[in-house]
């Protein structure tokens, strides 16, 4: 990214709901092959975003990725907004996944201002 860019926002007009009922009827779609890009993109946005002071990630970005690319030494001293979708709200059956990512978030938010 350029060094002068501060924002960011990522938006990608897509909703996994859309394809879940043919990739249910026909197991081979693509819904693994997206989930999968959206975490490459997740991941590479979250060391990207270092020196950014606004973020923001829809549908083509997540929070589970991204904050498992973070690692412990990384600092972001001027981000003052982030927000991202995060696919484990969408499904309250993931519990335990919520609670990891947002005890994982909790340790992360100590080193953005």
């Amino acid at each position: 990214l350029p060094k002068t860019l501060k924002t960011l926002n990522w938006f990608e007009d897509f909703n996994e709901e859309i394809i879940r009922i043919p990739h249910e009827a026909n197991p081979a779609n693509g819904l693994p092959y997206i989930r999968s890009v959206a975490n490459a993109a997740s991941s590479k946005l979250a060391h990207e975003s270092i020196s950014l002071e606004h973020v923001s990630g829809c549908y083509s970005i997540d929070a589970v990725p991204f904050f498992k690319a973070v690692h412990t030494l990384w600092t972001w001293p001027n981000l003052a907004t982030l927000s991202l979708t995060c696919s484990p709200f969408a499904t309250p059956e993931r519990h335990d996944e919520i609670v990891v990512l947002l005890t994982r978030i909790g340790r992360v938010a100590h080193r953005m201002p």
